[in-house]
């Protein structure tokens, strides 16, 4: 997905657990797998040795230099007046995308 498409949220711990530089290719790698459609889960794993397909689609798991464990999530509000309002403030999409580390899910 695009930037422009979801609204993207990152928690604490993966914004000051992991290295800028494996946030950027987690996320980068993590924005363009995702999709409403399928994948709308994907994790990266340290212990991974190759990308793999599970959950029929829905997941994929990658291989990651992270020490720990990333999961991105995709959410979908059905539209974006209803993350508009669960956010508090006007949007212009009904996605959201988290990254987050395992733990915090």
């Amino acid at each position: 997905m695009h930037l422009s498409e979801v609204l993207l949220l990152m928690t604490r711990g993966f914004q000051f657990e992991i290295d800028h530089p494996t946030q950027a290719k987690i996320l980068e790698k993590g924005l363009a797998k995702i999709h409403p459609k399928a994948p709308d889960f994907i994790v990266f794993d340290p212990k991974a040795e190759k990308e793999r397909i599970e959950d029929e689609g829905r997941s994929v798991i990658l291989p990651s230099k992270a020490k720990d464990k990333v999961y991105v999530k995709l959410d979908d509000y059905g539209s974006k007046e209803v993350l508009s309002e669960n956010c508090g403030y006007p949007v212009n999409t009904q996605f959201t995308v988290t990254f987050m580390l395992a733990e915090e899910y």
